[in-house]
């Protein structure tokens, strides 16, 4: 989708203790008229996009995790304490 979009295909999802997704957010930096996350904007990368979107379902994202997937590259997560 990001790539159809003219940006660069990352993608990103929190995931919550409980193991449910709690955001999901992709590359939006070259997409000026996007009306999701940060569109446009140059911090409109996939984890960002996914952080804002999560912190709408819960404030509070200690515990945690964000995964990022690059088509080229490996996941990388990270979790908040």
């Amino acid at each position: 989708m990001a790539f159809c979009g003219g940006s660069v295909p990352i993608g990103a999802v929190v995931v919550g203790t409980d193991g449910r997704v709690l955001g999901v957010g992709r590359n939006q930096r070259d997409e000026p008229n996007s009306l999701q996350g940060l569109g446009g904007h140059l911090l409109a990368h996939a984890e960002m996009n996914a952080l804002l979107a999560a912190c709408s379902v819960l404030g509070d994202l200690r515990g945690c995790s964000l995964v990022r997937r690059w088509s080229r590259a490996r996941s990388v997560s990270a979790r908040w304490r």
